[in-house]
């Protein structure tokens, strides 16, 4: 039998056994037929199969009496080359072309890379799967930066989007920047214009996200920050809804226009 690397993720921390076959990146789950919840969600494990050096497949999967069943919304394949490029394949749909590059013992430079410009680039603590840790750059398709994730361990921190210079930004203002139709008209801009992710939906993730941004001397949204964040699905969208809005009326004080910081939540509730 071939000599093969099993991997446990205990309490983020990664374990290295030496085993054959199968490497198990989580725990296997393993069921009889009296187990009533063994399709249900976090029923499942990560395995990677690898069928060469520079080519592992990796499913999810769990085990019913022993034998081996594998869930078809997770399946990706990893394929080295020789050039310090990695292909991933995600569920046979989409590809996906990363350029990495050793740093150090623990860590790998990587970027991703579609037609000719970069999508986002930062370091991982491992390539099978992506163990995503410190803060990742994302680049729009004119190379401006869109905006920054952090992770650690490969678990979602936060999410920052580039700040504009301003001048003095204030917490209050005599007369507070005004939505076009005040608060009821806002509220119902980001309700109408939201769209809940599908897969959050399907986890039962929902709550509030707050979201905290500048309304500038002329009105517009600037500085958008997530105070307080649910999840990275949902901080993303919250991120995109409230980027979408249209000028305020900007704040006042001593009767000139001025800066000022303005707090929204938005809200995901499953019906």
């Amino acid at each position: 039998m071939k000599k093969i690397l099993l991997l446990f993720l205990i309490s983020a921390n990664i374990v290295n056994i030496f085993a054959q076959d199968t490497i198990f990146w989580k725990t296997p789950r393993r069921y009889t037929s009296e187990d009533k919840n063994y399709k249900g969600y976090g029923s499942t494990a990560l395995e990677i199969i690898k069928f060469s050096d520079d080519l592992y497949k990796l499913e999810e999967c769990y085990y019913l009496e022993n034998k081996r069943v594998v869930k078809r919304n997770r399946s990706e394949t990893y394929n080295f080359t020789n050039d310090s490029t990695l292909i991933i394949s995600y569920n046979k749909k989409r590809r996906a072309k990363y350029i990495y590059y050793k740093k150090d013992e623990t860590t790998y430079k990587i970027s991703q890379k579609s037609k000719d410009r970069i999508v986002f680039s930062g370091e991982v603590i491992n390539l099978v799967p992506l163990v995503r840790h410190g803060k990742f750059t994302y680049y729009n398709t004119n190379g401006t930066i869109t905006y920054y994730k952090t992770y650690k361990n490969d678990r979602y921190e936060k999410v920052e989007i580039p700040k504009k210079e301003l001048d003095e930004v204030l917490l209050i203002s005599e007369q507070m920047p005004e939505f076009p139709g005040g608060e009821v008209a806002l509220r119902k801009f980001i309700a109408e214009n939201l769209q809940y992710p599908k897969i959050t939906q399907e986890c039962d993730i929902s709550g509030k996200v707050y979201v905290r941004f500048v309304v500038t001397k002329i009105g517009e949204v600037a500085n958008i920050q997530i105070v307080r964040g649910v999840d990275e699905l949902l901080d993303m969208e919250a991120i995109r809804v409230i980027s979408t809005l249209p000028n305020f009326k900007p704040g006042m004080q001593n009767g000139k226009p001025v800066n000022v910081w303005y707090t929204v939540p938005v809200d995901f509730q499953l019906n």
